[in-house]
């Protein structure tokens, strides 16, 4: 249990780290050339296995912050959360 957590602490903080680096590269609002938190995402979840997938919808729903706050978000923002859990989760 502690190497889960101490894993799913670091993946969140690298995940939250590689957002801001990808929104560097924005070319438009919410739109980014470079995006390497997903392949994060993937890379995680083939090496540690499918449990890891509700902590890719907790880092997914954490990355933007402080710009954007997590509890103030919409139903979009949630469903975007989801998709890339399901998907790049599933994707590993």
């Amino acid at each position: 249990m502690g190497c889960y957590i101490k894993r799913s602490f670091l993946f969140i903080i690298g995940f939250w780290i590689l957002w801001h680096f990808g929104s560097l590269f924005s070319v438009a609002p919410n739109v980014s050339a470079f995006y390497p938190a997903p392949a994060l995402s993937i890379a995680f979840i083939a090496i540690f296995g499918i449990k890891y997938i509700p902590i890719v919808f907790v880092a997914a729903a954490l990355a933007g912050f402080p710009n954007y706050l997590f509890w103030e978000n919409g139903l979009l923002e949630w469903s975007q959360c989801l998709r890339q859990a399901v998907i790049y989760g599933l994707a590993g």
